[in-house]
């Protein structure tokens, strides 16, 4: 029994043999001859794969193969094996043809889903095997094409009432705006919604959860295939931050999570990830098109000649997803507790993405991610202030969007004290400076100005020290020596916690946030307009 708890996983033994989990892990359970009868085809099931290769992959392969549809079933093993000793599947019905049939696709499907990974292994599980020879694959290929939107995906088919094929005959070429696309097949395309409706669920899951994933996926992919632009998750896997006592915080425009085996499969096993930031990605479908009928220097020709026609979308769709993902750092790092700053370096990016079945994760080019301000643990404090937070940013006007950028990059991006320090000083350039004379003065006037409004002798204080290390800044980028280690961490720490008071400051008074450039803004703190 422990060779089987650890080959199959104890979740996917429950759900075979119709106990609970309290039922199997007690080790005095007798188990009833239907139990027997289903442990001993478990037991058969790993002698044969093990018989035919030792490889960890083939092996993984092979486990998919012979779990997936069988026609002597009429179902899954597993879910054979469950009703076998008493246990229920739920009755699929809906009016959907297309739903009806992926549903099914998906009850057969997910007793997989609950086999462990191997270890250290994040790789996808071989849903394309659970799948392919399943008659409802074949039914759910027919309806996909008789859908009034998904079979816009596959312009040029004329057959869709009389076609019987598996699919893999139909092919077409979509461009989305996030830059991604190529080819998609038809065959595939209830495995990519499958895939993506596990990916989006929690540990643990039950069947009826996995079923209304895959309800939504099905929503989400006709809603994409009607060129709609439409929000798909964005994951960002961090490093230097881990929550403590609590498993998430959810914030306006997305959350912030503990990572799960699933995140893990999401970012291809990237390493380090200590937490997951997720956000909405809005998403549209760019082009369409059937299989080209030139070939050689002419398609690859055409082929690129469609990309570039859409380079600017892709430049609009990237801006757009990076400005969502700095506010939330931005809600972060405004959350961050005295002498700490909440400063997550990024390792890898990806988003999900029901109508495509290979995924693109993006990885920092740092193997192992570095931070000058080390480790930062999220309390139930700092998920208060995060929330608050993310509900004031959604009011951050565009024209402070480099404060926001240096801001992060300072105390995120920066290797070097002196370049952080560089940040931090254009972060007070872009809220207050002016190209109308007397920089240095009416910069530090207006810092001095919002920060100690109340106290002359700290305003003056703090009006020198701005004119002081704005000096510095300025000496340096014009060639001048380099301060000691010890004196760049002090103008690096310092400028930054000005920077931070000071765009902390501005929420307090909505007319400066609005107000036209840095220079309309710095005279209506000096002069009241």
């Amino acid at each position: 029994m422990e060779k089987l708890r650890h080959f199959y996983g104890n979740t996917f033994m429950e759900y075979c043999l119709n106990l609970s989990t309290d039922e199997f892990s007690d080790r005095r359970i007798q188990f009833t001859n239907q139990q027997n009868e289903v442990i001993e085809a478990l037991q058969a099931t790993i002698r044969g794969i093990e018989a035919h290769s030792g490889d960890e992959t083939i092996r993984r392969f092979n486990l998919a193969a012979t779990l997936s549809y069988s026609e002597s079933h009429g179902s899954s093993p597993a879910n054979a094996w469950r009703l076998h000793c008493g246990g229920e599947i739920p009755t699929i019905q809906s009016d959907d043809s297309l739903e009806m049939n992926l549903l099914l696709l998906g009850v057969d499907t997910y007793p997989q889903l609950l086999l462990p990974n191997a270890s250290g292994d994040d790789r996808m599980p071989f849903t394309g095997v659970m799948t392919f020879n399943n008659p409802n694959h074949r039914r759910t290929v027919k309806e996909i094409l008789l859908d009034r939107d998904l079979h816009r995906l596959f312009p040029g088919v004329t057959d869709s009432e009389s076609y019987q094929g598996d699919g893999i005959d139909i092919t077409s070429e979509v461009i989305w705006s996030n830059g991604s696309g190529g080819g998609l097949q038809l065959a595939m395309l209830p495995e990519s919604i499958i895939r993506y409706s596990t990916l989006r669920l929690r540990d643990p899951s039950t069947l009826e959860q996995f079923l209304n994933a895959l309800r939504n996926a099905l929503t989400l992919a006709r809603t994409l295939a009607r060129k709609k632009e439409t929000a798909i998750p964005g994951l960002i896997g961090m490093a230097h931050i881990e929550l403590s006592n609590t498993p998430m915080i959810e914030f306006e425009g997305g959350e912030i999570r503990k990572p799960s085996s699933r995140d893990s499969q999401c970012l291809m096993g990237a390493e380090h990830v200590t937490a997951i930031l997720e956000v909405s990605a809005p998403i549209k479908l760019l082009s369409i098109r059937g299989p080209s009928s030139t070939a050689g220097d002419s398609h690859n020709a055409d082929h690129w000649a469609r990309w570039d026609t859409h380079q600017s979308d892709f430049e609009k769709h990237r801006r757009k997803f990076r400005r969502t993902v700095d506010l939330a750092r931005l809600a972060l790092l405004l959350s961050s507790p005295a002498e700490k700053y909440i400063a997550p370096t990024e390792v890898a990016s990806t988003v999900l993405n029901p109508l495509a079945y290979g995924m693109s994760v993006g990885v920092s080019h740092l193997r192992n991610p570095v931070s000058m301000f080390g480790s930062c643990a999220l309390d139930e404090e700092v998920a208060r202030s995060v929330q608050a937070w993310s509900l004031r940013l959604t009011e951050h006007p565009p024209k402070l969007d480099m404060t926001m950028r240096r801001l992060l990059s300072s105390v995120s991006s920066r290797l070097s004290p002196m370049d952080a320090f560089v940040d931090a000083v254009v972060c007070w350039e872009n809220m207050f400076g002016t190209g109308e004379g007397e920089v240095v003065f009416r910069l530090s006037g207006a810092l001095a100005h919002l920060l100690q409004p109340n106290d002359r002798a700290a305003r003056k204080e703090l009006f020198d020290e701005v004119k002081s290390l704005y000096s510095i800044r300025s000496k340096l980028v014009h060639g001048a020596a380099e301060p000691s280690d010890q004196d760049a961490i002090g103008h690096m720490n310092r400028s930054i916690d000005i920077a931070m008071q000071a765009l902390s400051k501005l929420y307090d008074h909505p007319e400066l946030l609005k107000a036209n450039d840095s220079s309309v803004r710095g005279r209506m703190i000096l002069i009241g307009s």
